[in-house]
């Protein structure tokens, strides 16, 4: 997973928008434009943008448990919202200092982003998933905060995109 996924990972999000970019040989770019609630994925082995509607649920909820001052992350106090599903669990560590705007991720049913948001309202500092195909611990090194230009989530004219099948 780590050649696949990378060991490092730099998140923007900004108005509806984020954009995920890593270090590894799999997926180097995820890019969600909350406009048309498409999630465009790039690989290092294409130059093309492979796209799919974000509404796709993949393993639903089935409970959450949501646990006060679990972790301390980049100083912060974190609360950890467990989520249960089918497949398995995830746990997002958070804290309120950096709120999300939740209601622009609504129809962002992929990986249950919709979900975790509507409870957290904020951007989650670590990540465990635990299900089926794998194990993996994601944790926030720095926070910082940017101005982003307007067009830093566009995609250029140039880049050729697909839909993925």
């Amino acid at each position: 997973m780590k050649i696949l996924l990378g060991d490092k990972q730099e998140y923007f999000i900004k108005s509806g928008n984020y954009k995920s970019c890593t270090n590894g040989v799999g997926i180097t770019i995820q890019l969600y434009i909350g406009e048309t609630n498409k999630l465009y994925n790039k690989t290092s082995r294409s130059d093309t943008l492979y796209w799919f509607d974000a509404d796709v649920k993949s393993d639903a909820v089935i409970s959450y448990e949501l646990v006060k001052n679990k972790e301390k992350i980049l100083g912060e106090d974190c609360d950890a919202l467990i989520l249960k599903t089918q497949g398995g669990q995830t746990t997002y560590f958070y804290t309120s200092k950096y709120p999300v705007d939740f209601t622009k991720y609504q129809m962002h049913s992929y990986g249950n982003w919709n979900y975790y948001l509507s409870k957290a309202k904020s951007v989650p500092l670590k990540i465990v998933v635990d299900n089926e195909q794998f194990k993996m611990e994601s944790v926030a090194q720095k926070i910082e905060a940017r101005e982003l230009p307007d067009d830093f989530f566009a995609i250029s004219v140039d880049t050729p995109i697909k839909k993925t099948k």
